[in-house]
């Protein structure tokens, strides 16, 4: 995105990850919320939810190709509910009575296109972008001195349909 700076690029195995800086992030779309600490929310119904409202206009949208699933509350401390948001940057929280708002703190965030090389480093020809977050906490960001920032920022899965381009974010700190 045009308003995150790079840090570093991380070259690993033949795919390229990348620490960049983000500002703080308005989003515009549908939450949904797990009813307990051990479930994960309705995906599939919120994501139907989400594209039903979608011809309902979303004021000042920063990236309007860009679609994002936001992991929300997602493998924190076990006291905040886990949640989903299915959104779109804005920068106006004056929205339609129908989206929910969603504000998150700048960060450091690790980031690889999920392409063929990311694919490749879990031995497939295609991978979801949740595998990605693993791989990244559990082998990428420990071998380069990153942990995962549990302060707010969440992972973020970027999509444009129209291109056909996804990316996976994970909120990170130095070690």
């Amino acid at each position: 995105m045009e308003y995150e700076k790079l840090m570093e690029t991380i070259h690993y195995n033949g795919a390229t990850f990348e620490v960049v800086e983000r500002p703080e992030i308005l989003w515009v779309g549908k939450i949904a919320y797990a009813t307990n600490l051990t479930d994960e929310p309705d995906i599939g119904n919120l994501l139907r939810v989400y594209q039903e409202l979608v011809p309902t206009p979303k004021l000042a949208r920063i990236a309007p190709d860009w679609d994002a699933a936001i992991s929300i509350d997602y493998w924190r401390d076990g006291h905040a509910p886990r949640g989903m948001m299915f959104a779109q940057e804005t920068s106006d929280e004056k929205q339609a009575d129908c989206y929910d708002i969603y504000k998150m703190p700048g960060s450091l965030f690790m980031r690889i296109l999920n392409n063929e090389d990311a694919a490749k480093l879990l031995g497939k020809e295609q991978c979801e972008n949740w595998e990605l977050f693993g791989l990244m906490k559990n082998t990428i960001m420990p071998s380069f001195g990153y942990k995962f920032n549990e302060n707010g920022a969440q992972e973020i899965e970027y999509h444009n349909y129209k291109t056909n381009i996804f990316y996976a974010y994970v909120p990170v700190t130095k070690m």
